[in-house]
């Protein structure tokens, strides 16, 4: 693969942005790869962002995002809240998959948090390549299928 950016050997990760420049920074998490970036224009105005990451190895890869000027109103702010949350759940899902919450019930945190994605289309089913909620929702089902058990509960008086 080519390196199709300027580096100086320390790059992790690049964010160019057609029209408007590019910018780096380094990437602390393989989970949460993330850059952001304020567009200016008219609604409608289309920008083209292409995100390049590179490992340790030197390899790089990339990918491009299409973003578009919405308008400022209460639907906009109530999908980036939607879509902040959902990133927010997702870098602080633990390794093994579980979510912690304020005590040590992990399985209701989990199962919360698994919804939370479900309900706005991201399933278990999909490419992880394309969509980065797939494989957390898979390791936060993973998670509660080998932790939680069945107990049967007598007849109730």
């Amino acid at each position: 693969m080519l390196d199709p950016c300027p580096t100086d050997g320390t790059l992790e990760m690049g964010l160019i942005i057609q029209r408007t420049g590019y910018h780096y920074t380094a990437v602390t998490s393989n989970y949460a790869i993330e850059a952001s970036k304020i567009y200016s224009g008219s609604v409608g105005t289309p920008y083209t962002a292409t995100l390049y990451v590179k490992d340790s190895a030197g390899l790089i890869g990339s990918d491009k995002y299409y973003v578009v000027i919405k308008p400022n109103d209460y639907e906009t702010k109530t999908n980036i809240a939607i879509d902040e949350g959902l990133w927010y759940i997702h870098k602080t899902r633990n390794s093994d998959g579980k979510w912690t919450s304020y005590g040590s019930y992990y399985a209701s945190a989990t199962a919360s948090s698994i919804q939370a994605f479900e309900i706005n289309g991201h399933l278990q089913e999909g490419d992880n390549q394309e969509n980065p909620y797939v494989e957390t929702v898979n390791r936060g089902l993973a998670y509660l299928f080998t932790t939680l058990a069945s107990t049967n509960i007598g007849v109730q008086t």
